[in-house]
């Protein structure tokens, strides 16, 4: 069928079509014996309005396998960022006829404008993580022969969804085919609390604030506080005292307790501030305006928690891209160990912001509104996954966490504290898996069942990931106020 008749000939469809949900299969591609099972099982129990599963992408014959693509749950900036859901997608019948189907007006990424305007007015957006739809790819196709086109096309479509969602913003084109940025322009009256707690290492600290001076934009507004955590380093104190004019410093004392240190800092700061960066000592930033990508994602109303993405020393090797909840059994980086930008590991997840359960309180941007509504860090957690337990605190809350990969910045990690082959601290541990004990049985919704546990670059499940009772990841938006609350859908009986 000619492109510039597919969305008349698919409009037409839907007014005959007498279906409470409608499933979208282009004419050559392939459906699994139990896909529509899928969709109608989710349309009944969930209460869908719109339903998305993973593929695998197989040859034109439709016997060997090119990629599987799972997906992750309905992640907005993501979709903003890059068209990831593809096939299987379902809708709700009177969902589209609300929208008006198909915009007849688009030859290219008209199923990129639908699905945008979908989840504009979707309450219900459910991913179902199995393999339902095998598109038959071929050697070409309309979108890699005019590749600009697309992405002119598509940054198009995004820039009308951010206008209808009233989001101040503009949409440019991102690192590579089919990524697009979101820029953000700052709010007035943003105001940053930088917190950074130290015991000794003053030279650490010294290079942590010399970076962040040098590469923080100079009409972004923020107080930097130390806390001194009973420094007796000579040289460190002396340091303070230089920047005693500069840097607020504030004294703790008592046994080593990341959380509480954390939350101390912030009643010391006091009032007029929107937001909260914890920041290691050991943190180097390398590139201008990092604070600023993460405060243009962070001022949104319904998020609560921006992380970066950091590096190794050697500034090459990935440390932190975000955190898989439910990893090696507790939580674990993601791209840990990645060489950025050579290794060919999900380059889209690298590249562009997208939700995440957790990020690391190495560097953590907060709403200090997101920040108090949560009664901050949970000081029974001393100190191992305390800002895993605030972010899924704040995300409960219906609060959106981001990775934003375009603040960049070097981990001088474990100087402080060393490094150790075993768990550090074991009581941290069991409280963490006691007190989300559900959340980790259910999986992580931001990271797909088909990839395996036990590693941090995505790799496929070996052998594949099949099961009866798959858990959907349900997300549910809240009109009034506009939050997503997300939750999985329980076992069978």
């Amino acid at each position: 069928m000619p492109l510039t008749t597919r969305p008349f000939a698919s409009n037409r469809a839907l007014e005959i079509a007498t279906g409470d949900f409608v499933v979208l299969l282009d004419h050559d591609d392939l459906l699994e014996e139990h896909a529509l099972f899928r969709v109608a099982q989710s349309g009944y129990e969930d209460n869908a309005d719109m339903m998305y599963s993973d593929e695998v992408l197989v040859t034109p014959d439709g016997a060997t396998v090119r990629r599987f693509s799972y997906r992750p749950a309905f992640s907005l900036e993501y979709l903003r960022s890059h068209p990831y859901i593809v096939h299987l997608v379902a809708f709700r019948m009177s969902l589209l006829r609300e929208i008006g189907g198909f915009d007849e007006a688009l030859t290219i990424s008209q199923d990129y404008d639908l699905i945008l305007r979908a989840a504009e007015r979707a309450k219900t957006v459910v991913h179902i993580p199995d393999i339902l739809y095998r598109w038959r790819i071929k050697g070409t196709s309309s979108g890699s022969d005019k590749k600009q086109q697309v992405m002119d096309v598509s940054r198009g479509v995004l820039q009308k969804h951010l206008d209808r969602s009233h989001v101040a913003g503009n949409m440019e084109e991102g690192e590579s085919f089919n990524l697009f940025e979101s820029r953000y322009p700052l709010q007035p009256g943003l105001k940053v609390a930088i917190i950074i707690p130290t015991r000794n290492h003053g030279e650490l600290l010294k290079q942590c604030i010399d970076s962040l001076r040098a590469t923080i934009a100079p009409t972004t507004a923020y107080d930097i506080i130390v806390v001194d955590h009973e420094s007796d380093d000579p040289a460190t104190r002396a340091y303070f005292l230089s920047i005693a004019d500069s840097v607020r410093i504030v004294r703790y004392a008592g046994i080593f307790n990341f959380s509480a240190i954390n939350n101390f800092a912030v009643k010391e700061a006091g009032e007029g501030y929107s937001h909260y960066l914890f920041c290691n000592n050991d943190i180097e930033a390398i590139d201008n305006g990092w604070l600023e990508r993460m405060l243009e994602v962070g001022q949104q109303p319904d998020v609560g928690i921006v992380g970066a993405m950091l590096f190794y020393p050697d500034r090459k090797h990935l440390q932190h891209a975000g955190v898989c909840v439910g990893m090696y059994g507790a939580a674990e980086h993601y791209g840990k160990w990645v060489k950025f930008p050579d290794d060919p590991v999900e380059p889209e997840l690298m590249r562009v912001n997208r939700e995440v359960s957790a990020v690391t309180a190495a560097l953590l941007l907060a709403r200090a509104d997101a920040f108090r509504e949560v009664d901050g860090f949970d000081e029974a957690i001393a100190v191992g996954f305390g800002d895993v337990d605030l972010c899924l605190r704040v995300g409960a809350a219906g609060l959106r966490v981001i990775m934003s990969p375009h603040a960049r910045l070097v981990h001088h990690e474990s100087y402080t504290r060393g490094t150790s082959t075993v768990d550090p601290h074991p009581q941290d541990s069991a409280l963490f898996r006691s007190k989300w004990k559900e959340f980790l049985r259910a999986g992580d919704p931001f990271y797909n069942p088909g990839y395996s546990n036990n590693h941090t670059h995505w790799p496929v499940k070996q052998p594949l990931n099949v099961e009866y009772d798959v858990r959907r990841r349900i997300a549910r938006r809240d009109s009034e106020s506009g939050r997503t609350t997300l939750s999985v859908s329980p076992p069978a009986a």
